[in-house]
């Protein structure tokens, strides 16, 4: 690595340690530009999406604790914006997908799960979520695994593919409604 990116890998990660240590689980940077915190989240795993430029997701450990990191251009394309959300250990996560692992009978087809997604997203846009919390939520592998044990259970009760979608988008409307109003506003002014 060369000089600006050793620099910029210490700017963002003394940016995350401050937030894990003083529990701030969402903070803006006015100073830190959106394309030097893209290219570090892409540095560790994170994929920039054609249809999703403004906004960057990746997992990190940080401090001995796995994190999901969002990166979203500040308002009025200024620094940027960073929410941490702390990840289950891979057991717990296990355990909230069902120790069988159930998931619906679609599951394994590519094209019912893009459908599923794609379903998913606008009833919890019909129901008032911005899209970029809506598709952040799939992003985050754990959450995907919880939504489909969703899925799962509601086709188990005799629901059919849509009625799944929209127990899985109410499911998620309850996280939505939970997150404090500083988080919600930022997805709401996102554009």
């Amino acid at each position: 690595m060369g000089f600006f990116s050793d620099r910029r890998n210490r700017l963002v990660e003394g940016y995350l340690t401050r937030m894990v240590k003083t529990g701030a689980t969402d903070v803006s940077v006015p100073d830190l530009y959106f394309d030097a915190a893209c290219r570090y989240a892409q540095d560790n795993g994170g994929k920039l999406y054609p249809d999703m430029r403004d906004s960057i997701i990746f997992d990190k450990v940080i401090d001995g604790q796995n994190y999901s990191v969002f990166f979203l251009v500040g308002r009025g394309a200024k620094g940027t914006n960073i929410t941490l959300t702390k990840k289950c250990d891979a057991s717990t996560a296990d355990d909230l997908v069902a120790p069988d692992g159930d998931f619906p009978t679609w599951a394994e087809d590519e094209d019912k799960r893009q459908a599923f997604i794609e379903g998913v997203l606008c009833e919890a846009e019909r129901k008032g979520m911005p899209l970029a919390y809506a598709e952040g939520m799939f992003l985050v592998k754990e959450s995907a695994k919880v939504f489909l044990f969703i899925a799962a259970e509601y086709e188990k009760a005799g629901n059919n593919f849509a009625q799944q979608q929209e127990g899985v988008a109410t499911s998620m409307l309850l996280g939505w409604n939970n997150i404090d109003d500083s988080t919600r506003k930022k997805f709401l002014d996102y554009k």
